[in-house]
């Protein structure tokens, strides 16, 4: 059974998407850094079993990121960042991956 993760994170009320696999299975309040670094964390907060018993995990940015708001953080530099750790960029919220 493949685990996926869904990174979301939002600003100026905009959300972006990020599709990963992963290796383990994050249980739900885990803290997850999406680029192994501790620039961004996110939590996971939900998980679901899509049709081909797929795990979809979502985390959401929280606001960890050295004392800047999220806003204040351009949004490019976040996609550079998770492309170069491997995630993909998602053009809208997947279907069947929320709850």
């Amino acid at each position: 059974m493949k685990k996926f993760i869904r990174f979301q994170f939002t600003i100026n009320d905009k959300n972006y998407f990020f599709l990963k696999e992963s290796l383990v299975e994050l249980p739900l309040g885990t803290q997850y850094s999406p680029n192994g670094q501790e620039l961004y964390f996110g939590v996971v907060t939900k998980f679901k079993f899509n049709e081909k018993d797929n795990i979809f995990l979502t985390c959401i940015l929280n606001d960890h990121n050295y004392n800047k708001k999220r806003d204040e953080v351009p949004v490019e530099f976040i996609i550079e960042m998770m492309k170069n750790a491997g995630w993909e960029l998602l053009p809208e919220e997947p279907d069947g991956l929320d709850v």
